[in-house]
């Protein structure tokens, strides 16, 4: 059941993404309304297990 992330072959582990200004606005305009779930998803996979997902796009995250 969605939410769900689909592909990891470009994550990495415990070592960060820079993210800037430019990066954010084109996720929300490519997720639209459901930027804010693809960002919790993000930020848990980042904080409690370190890792940094570099190829984010609608077609890698089923939010529906």
């Amino acid at each position: 059941m969605p939410p769900f992330i689909v592909d990891f072959a470009s994550a990495l582990i415990e070592r960060e993404i820079e993210r800037d200004e430019e990066w954010m606005a084109k996720m929300v305009d490519d997720f639209e309304d459901d930027w804010p779930l693809v960002r919790h998803a993000l930020w848990r996979l980042e904080d409690e297990h370190g890792i940094y997902s570099a190829d984010i796009h609608p077609r890698n995250f089923k939010c529906r």
